[in-house]
């Protein structure tokens, strides 16, 4: 009876206030889409490969302040991310590679593909970025048309973020940065971008490349070692130094770190000091325990720095040091002699260098005391 007298009630009330009626149903339609939007951006897919293992998302902008770490069951996983504006993120697989994803509030993501191979991303402005990449690789070689086809990119995206990462990649990464297509590539962009806060920090950016190139003196840095005791480039006098820069969470950088050990033994058993090369690791990591665990565990003999700011270390960003591994050998006088150099590159330019150490001390005047 209770029951059959609610329904009538509700059945008089909505016939004489169907105004009232609308608006309710109205603000109920209205939460559901805003439930239905929140102010997220989701990501989810499958790497074949990946099994159980941890992605790492890196925001590479103030706009997303964070580092997250996202488990995977059986290659599959999925993520709800709050995300205020459109940001520039780097994914980190298990197997060291980055791989650029843009985050967007109320996008979904997907991301597909295979450990050890590029991945492809679809949604929001990821899909432009992805369709230029995967253009690209086949023209490694062939400058020309590379140049023709990330330019032909900028042109049609003179106002999008992901236009940026196109200039980093492609013209301010590896070993050496073109200076004069890195200029005339922030000139397709700044007409219509010259408020855009990234810009400046390319510009800065790619200015720091530029001071860093092989011949030049490297900057000044102080970094404190293991034991907390700060260390820096007058450490090591007369000596050439090979700054190793790697992490804990990058698989690619601790490897070429260990890589390393051969040459670090054969340095030591140089007789004369000044002919030693000194191996100096500058960690990106932002955890200490990890840090040491991983020096332990990787048999890591030389110096070993850290001020656990990550990508926000000063030395890291004056050097412009946007991808791991990556190293720099410089000579005594602190004047870079090569930049991202394999072992055995490593060993011939010390030759190189003591060469030209021995013929500098030959040459110079003897004083004689009468």
């Amino acid at each position: 009876m209770g029951h059959r007298t609610t329904q009538n009630v509700s059945f008089i009330y909505t016939q004489r206030c169907p105004m009232l009626f609308l608006l309710c149903l109205l603000l109920t339609l209205l939460t559901g889409c805003r439930h239905q939007n929140p102010d997220v951006c989701t990501l989810s897919g499958e790497i074949t490969g990946l099994g159980d293992d941890t992605l790492l998302l890196w925001g590479a902008d103030h706009l997303y302040p964070h580092i997250d770490t996202i488990p995977a069951v059986g290659g599959k996983f999925q993520a709800t991310l709050p995300i205020d504006t459109l940001a520039e993120t780097v994914l980190y697989t298990p197997d060291g590679r980055q791989h650029p994803l843009y985050l967007e509030r109320g996008t979904q993501l997907t991301i597909t593909g295979s450990l050890g191979d590029s991945l492809l991303v679809t949604g929001s402005v990821n899909d432009t970025l992805y369709a230029l990449l995967r253009a690209a690789q086949p023209l490694a070689t062939d400058t020309v048309q590379l140049r023709a086809l990330v330019t032909g990119y900028l042109r049609r995206h003179p106002a999008d973020p992901t236009s940026v990462y196109v200039i980093r990649h492609f013209y301010a990464s590896g070993t050496q940065i073109d200076d004069d297509a890195a200029d005339a590539a922030l000139r397709e962009l700044v007409p219509l971008m010259r408020d855009y806060s990234l810009i400046a920090q390319l510009d800065d950016y790619t200015g720091k490349y530029a001071s860093i190139a092989v011949g030049r003196s490297i900057p000044t840095f102080a970094l404190p070692d293991t034991a907390g005791v700060v260390t820096n480039r007058f450490t090591y006098p007369e000596q050439s130094i090979l700054l190793q820069f790697w992490a804990s969470w990058s698989p690619e950088s601790r490897e070429h770190s260990r890589a390393l050990r051969p040459l670090y033994d054969a340095q030591q058993k140089l007789r004369k000091k000044e002919d030693r090369l000194a191996i100096v690791g500058v960690s990106l990591d932002s955890d200490r325990r990890d840090w040491l665990d991983a020096i332990h565990a990787d048999s890591l003999p030389w110096a070993q720095l850290c001020n656990f700011r990550s990508w926000d270390t000063d030395l890291v960003q004056r050097l412009g040091v946007s991808d791991l591994p990556y190293n720099i050998l410089i000579n005594d006088r602190g004047y870079i002699r090569g930049i991202n150099l394999t072992p055995e590159q490593i060993e011939q330019e010390m030759k190189v260098i003591r060469e030209e150490y021995a013929k500098q001390k030959s040459s110079r005047p003897r004083v004689v005391v009468r």
